[in-house]
């Protein structure tokens, strides 16, 4: 028992410090709390001594590997800023030398034409004019020319430190290992569905036998489940759905419909997501049958985003622990359903 609690403790600081870093460094958080959630799902009681002593050899490499990326990942995104910031100033400094040597030129061609103003013949003003108007012609347009170069070259540089930008946001909200919004974005996204206070639903999907997939074939195998059913997740949702991994081995949706509606379309789903699929093994290609059990919520106004979460969660499990409902039969939850 006192084995059991100490376990129990040490899965719940490594969930803890899973999420913790994918909310100090979204960017290369999930790939830590991937980690961690396999050590947790090693350290049970029927392992044996030896599993601990390597989880406890593991667990803190793995975190120092992590705070090394970190800090790698900090001074590259510093770095980025420095040399933003330094294109600017260059681009400004090269804007004033640009100018002042301009304003020269122009102060000289000033003090050319008051000098023809005095002159009292005739055909050397005429001559002087044309002379001096040929050289401000010229200066105008070596000014427009370089004025041109400049303003491509800053918007280029600035089209590329956009696309760059462009690239750090999605890492930050982007699941690394199946390509769907992780867990803080689906998060967002119900934040501001319930400020909007409009109707929607979250549809929660928790693999069954999951675990045991990693333990047979290896974690890669594992891994390689977990994307293929990303994938067809995606593919059997609606563009404006909101569709994302929750962690481990469970996904979310959030749907912009009533709880009628989400039923409706979570039930062809079903029968799209389920059933057999294929994955690499080290001993090659191997079938295996994939089953998951479904929860349903739709939000009510007044909650917040736990309470809708809760239930949804809640509705799923609610379908692991019983039998599978009968066609057409009713939800005793309200507002709330397990597939």
């Amino acid at each position: 028992m006192l084995l059991d609690r100490a376990l129990e403790a040490f899965r719940a600081v490594l969930e803890a410090m899973g999420e913790s870093s994918v909310r100090a460094c979204p960017a290369l958080g999930n790939g830590l709390q991937e980690q961690l959630e396999r050590f947790s799902e090693q350290m049970v009681s029927t392992a044996p001594p030896s599993a601990a002593e390597e989880m406890g050899r593991l667990a803190p490499g793995q975190l120092r590997h992590w705070a090394a990326q970190v800090e790698q990942y900090s001074k590259g995104r510093t770095a980025e800023v420095k040399e933003l910031m330094m294109v600017l100033a260059s681009t400004a400094e090269s804007v004033g030398e640009r100018d002042q040597r301009y304003a020269a030129r122009f102060s000289e061609l000033t003090s050319n034409l008051q000098t023809t103003a005095s002159l009292d013949d005739l055909s050397q003003m005429r001559a002087s004019v044309l002379k001096n108007a040929g050289v401000m012609r010229n200066c105008i347009e070596q000014m427009t020319r370089e004025v041109q170069a400049a303003v491509l070259g800053l918007q280029a540089q600035v089209h590329n430190y956009r696309a760059r930008l462009v690239e750090a946001e999605e890492l930050a909200w982007r699941d690394p290992l199946t390509n769907l919004v992780n867990r803080r974005q689906v998060e967002g996204e119900i934040d501001r569905r319930i400020a909007a206070g409009g109707c929607f639903s979250v549809v929660m999907l928790d693999l069954d036998g999951f675990k045991e997939v990693n333990d047979r074939y290896g974690h890669l195998a594992g891994d390689g489940l977990l994307q293929q059913f990303a994938g067809e997740l995606r593919a059997s949702s609606r563009s404006d759905d909101v569709v994302g991994r929750w962690g481990g081995d469970e996904f979310v949706l959030v749907l912009d419909c009533a709880l009628t509606g989400a039923l409706e379309r979570v039930g062809p789903m079903r029968s799209w997501l389920l059933g057999d699929y294929e994955i690499s093994t080290e001993r090659g290609g191997r079938t295996v049958r994939v089953s998951a059990a479904l929860g349903v919520a739709e939000w009510k106004a007044g909650e917040g985003r736990d309470d809708i979460m809760r239930r949804a969660d809640q509705a799923m499990y609610d379908q692991k622990s019983c039998a599978k409902p009968s066609a057409g039969a009713k939800s005793p939850v309200h507002n709330a359903a397990a597939l």
